[in-house]
């Protein structure tokens, strides 16, 4: 039996997602030939995986270039992401803690081995620094991804970190980095400096009831310049308020 169509198939999910995870918002269609190059398989194996999520709605594709996209599935699945995370914190609050610092403030919660912007309201100033809403991240860079680290036990957060950042990315030493998890852990929220976005200043609190049953993080970014001691320590006032967050923190 054809691995794809076999439950025993766990090489063919995997490469499945592999495909699912190549399509960036700098490229958001793939040609089979830059599948076949993704997946390192031959183009007939490429062929039937990516007619597989066709077929189930995960991919499109276009009838003049052949290329493929994500599909209706995907962005049904992103949509209830979004709407569990805007049912379980309310847009105001979030609004507020934009309002309250000026700056960008976003939901990002763990998905798999990574972290997604599942909700963000943009800074509303001219300069300003966004993550993305739906784009994800490696947890191993960003103050968001440190403050999803520190609510996962240990073996896990040593097994994140091994996996390392993205490229582009200036993620922290591997030990130094476990070593800011843990500091979180005491203060409760965690700070990066361009380690995802040259330029930008992160604070994040973990965030332990976000009702998905994934660990997530409240995450305010602008540009460095920006992200004085007194924003940051506003954006900590703010999220404090938000039930289960203990108010422990000072920048």
């Amino acid at each position: 039996m054809d691995e794809i169509e076999s439950p025993r198939g766990s090489r063919a999910i995997v490469r499945a997602l592999s495909v699912l995870r190549a399509f960036t918002a700098d490229r958001p269609v793939l040609t089979m030939t830059e599948i076949a190059r993704e997946l390192d398989v031959p183009a007939p194996t490429a062929h039937r995986i990516a007619r597989t999520l066709e077929s189930q709605g995960y991919l499109t594709r276009d009838p003049v270039t052949r290329a493929y996209g994500l599909g209706p599935e995907i962005q049904r699945l992103s949509g209830l992401i979004a709407e569990t995370a805007k049912s379980t914190l309310d847009p105001a609050t979030l609004i507020g803690i934009r309002n309250a610092t000026g700056e960008t403030v976003g939901l990002h919660t763990r998905v798999s081995d990574r972290r997604v912007c599942v909700v963000e309201h943009a800074s509303l100033e001219p300069t300003r620094v966004i993550s993305g809403y739906g784009r994800s991240y490696s947890l191993g860079a960003g103050a968001a991804g440190k403050a999803i680290l520190s609510l996962l036990p240990e073996e896990e957060v040593q097994r994140l970190v091994a996996l390392g950042a993205d490229p582009g990315d200036h993620p922290l030493p591997a030990r130094q980095l476990l070593m800011e998890v843990r500091k979180v852990r005491e203060q409760g929220y965690a700070t990066s400096s361009g380690e995802t976005i040259r330029g930008a200043f992160a604070v994040a609190v973990p965030l332990l009831w976000n009702g998905m049953g994934a660990a997530s993080a409240i995450n305010v970014v602008g540009p460095a310049d920006r992200m004085t001691p007194d924003v940051v320590n506003r954006a900590l006032d703010a999220i404090a308020r938000l039930r289960g967050i203990p108010a422990r923190h000072r920048a």
